[in-house]
């Protein structure tokens, strides 16, 4: 592999893992980046737990409705954003100034209570012509990402069991003029019905925050691809993100976030099959060869407290059996379900109203594996290496920004020398290195750094961040920052507690890091 801005309601239960260590082991248009709306829920009745009798229980995610009628309109226009297409008008804006892409009109469209449509205008201002495929937004690659923030969820396009491709439109090979665009079209798995909004990522572009609209939409435009029908791998995974802390006085913890909503069906206590490989992924970033590990449960306040705190431990048991298996007996385990006792956002909003968004991030498993042995008197130094900076390319923190428990990091790279520089942007996990380009973000106050989320069913991506390292057309700039051109180099973090108001941004080849301060969403 090479490596590399929604929000809803549901009910539930998460679960945190945490550990002690003694080693080491694994769019008028709106602006690019400006913030949607973004609202959700769920419903229904959870299994009871067989050791308690509930008095009130989490309700269930009602599924969406079928599919939408849809209108024709051409697929190629000589107008960048066609009238004909009825969507949200929200444009996103290139990352490198090398390859003046755009992603025009960018709508959400669900079409059934399975599947999504995310479709935009994908406009050519380069002065060749220059087809999507040209970049990652092809059926092999697949790099367009949904990530569902306040419920950890990453979609990727839907891909077929039987062949390589995904379910993209055929447009994505035509090559497109300068100055023209034409419609791309891709299928992924619905979010629940109370998803109001995603973040949408497309390579090239920044990553935009869009609502998603109701099945019968006008804005959704007829595509061969949208009537695909067969066997199908649904690309559904929770976000794992890696963090750690301490305090000066012990060894700084590995922790780890997982999203409950993803890793059980409802009212659940066995994991599912997305579960499984997000704690095998997992599982490779551990550094720790050994110590102590504990698995605590979290659910948002809807349902019986003491009903919640059996489920959420009986999940925290299930993570704690799958994680026993992959570390091994050199790790003692401890499980803990704390039910509603402990959220990370409001469960409801200020005048008494659901707060669905709230309860969502509740709804949460961290992992925290905490090195045995000397404390280390301030977090140590990530190994930023110099290289890049050394080669004449400049860094500077653009902006970080909280999004729905998240942080959205953006940092400017510019190549001011006379020829092209190599920047080879790494969008894959290598344990224990820092690639070029590679963000993290230190809170040195708070001694705590957090690390790049990683989604697990992209096929040539592992981040929640850039999807390839393309900054200019075809091979000019693969790989290569060219002379007097700019890019940004963005990803998503577990945000700190709220608290803190500015971090420190690592990146891979530029030895210092930049301080930011962090904006509010």
């Amino acid at each position: 592999m090479t490596r590399g801005n929604g929000w809803g309601h549901l009910a539930g239960a998460a679960l945190l893992v945490v550990g002690a260590a003694t080693g080491c082991a694994g769019g008028s248009p709106r602006a690019a980046g400006t913030s949607a709306p973004v609202s959700g829920s769920a419903t229904g009745t959870p299994q009871t737990p067989k050791d308690s009798t509930p008095e009130a229980t989490p309700t269930d995610n009602p599924a969406p409705t079928d599919s939408p009628a849809v209108t024709d309109s051409p697929a190629v226009t000589d107008d960048p954003t066609p009238a004909a297409s009825q969507g949200t008008g929200i444009v996103a804006g290139p990352l490198s100034s090398g390859l003046p892409i755009e992603a025009r009109d960018i709508r959400l469209v669900r079409t059934g209570d399975k599947e999504i449509a995310l479709q935009f205008e994908w406009f050519n201002g380069t002065k060749e012509s220059y087809a999507p495929s040209s970049t990652a937004v092809s059926k092999v690659q697949r790099g367009l990402d949904l990530i569902d923030l306040p419920r950890g969820t990453h979609y990727g396009v839907i891909g077929s069991l039987d062949t390589a491709d995904g379910r993209l439109s055929d447009s994505s090979d035509t090559a497109v003029d300068p100055g023209k665009s034409t419609l791309v079209t891709a299928v992924f798995a619905a979010p629940p019905k109370e998803t109001g909004a995603m973040l949408v990522v497309i390579d090239g572009v920044h990553p935009v925050e869009v609502p998603v609209q109701p099945q019968g939409s006008p804005a959704l435009v007829d595509d061969p691809v949208l009537h695909v029908t067969g066997s199908v791998d649904r690309k559904v995974s929770p976000m794992v993100c890696k963090s750690a802390s301490g305090d000066g006085r012990k060894p700084a913890p590995e922790e780890y976030l997982l999203p409950s909503d993803v890793l059980f069906a409802f009212g659940s206590a066995t994991l599912t099959p997305a579960a499984n490989a997000a704690i095998e992924d997992l599982t490779k970033q551990v550094s720790a060869t050994g110590g102590a590990v504990t698995v605590e449960g979290h659910t948002d306040s809807i349902g019986d407290d003491p009903a919640n705190k059996t489920l959420s431990r009986r999940r925290a048991d299930a993570v704690m059996t799958k994680l026993r298996g992959l570390l091994g007996e050199d790790f003692t385990y401890r499980t803990a379900g704390y039910g509603e006792a402990r959220p990370v956002a409001p469960n409801t909003t200020a005048g008494g109203g659901d707060n669905p968004e709230g309860r969502a991030q509740n709804r949460r498993v961290e992992l925290k594996i905490q090195t045995a042995g000397a404390a280390a008197p301030k977090l140590e130094a990530r190994p930023l290496t110099t290289e890049a900076s050394a080669a004449g390319l400049r860094a500077e923190a653009e902006s970080v920004r909280r999004v729905a428990g998240y942080l959205l990091a953006k940092v400017k790279v510019s190549n001011p020398t006379s020829g092209p520089v190599v920047f080879d942007l790494s969008t894959s996990f290598t344990k224990d290195e820092v690639s070029p380009g590679e963000l993290s973000l230190a809170d040195t106050a708070g001694q705590a750094r957090a690390e790049l989320c990683q989604v697990a069913e992209p096929t040539y991506h592992e981040f929640a961040g850039n999807v390839h390292n393309s900054f200019a057309p075809y091979l000019e700039g693969l790989g290569k920052l060219p002379a007097g051109v700019t890019t940004t180099v963005w990803g998503v973090f577990k945000a700190p507690p709220a608290k803190v108001t500015g971090v420190e941004v690592e990146v891979g080849g530029f030895g210092e890091p930049f301080p930011a301060p962090i904006t509010a969403e």
